[in-house]
């Protein structure tokens, strides 16, 4: 009675599983890039407005930079929430939640020092 046994490995050649590269689908890269808009009207659009050597500005022009600062803020906040909702990951919603947030509080401590007060 023979038992066949499996062929031993030969040393320094052991198996390796090929390497799964993640590929994320385009509607997530599309809404990627629509978030980098969002950072991109929330930060630098206000700056166009408002030079930020300013030490005041009038009401109009420093309104005029919260709301593209506002904006950005929100195309940030629906980008983010879709690829949450795309990929379920919690992390997507910090990803959503602490940029987002610091974009709108750098407008609103903008406005707060760069509007005129009489």
């Amino acid at each position: 009675m023979s038992h066949s046994h499996p062929a031993a490995p030969q040393q320094g050649h052991q198996p390796v599983a090929p390497i799964r590269w993640p590929r994320p689908a385009a509607a997530t890269i599309v809404l990627l890039l629509v978030w980098v808009v969002g950072v991109v009207v929330g930060i630098l659009g206000p700056a166009l407005v408002v030079t930020p050597g300013a030490a005041t500005v009038p009401t109009s022009m420093a309104m005029g930079a919260l709301a593209l600062n506002v904006l950005g803020f929100l195309i940030m906040v629906v980008a983010g929430v879709l690829l949450y909702r795309r990929n379920r990951e919690g992390g997507l919603m910090v990803f959503t939640i602490v940029p987002s947030g610091a974009v709108l509080m750098s407008g609103l401590v903008m406005l707060g020092t760069k509007m005129q007060f009489s």
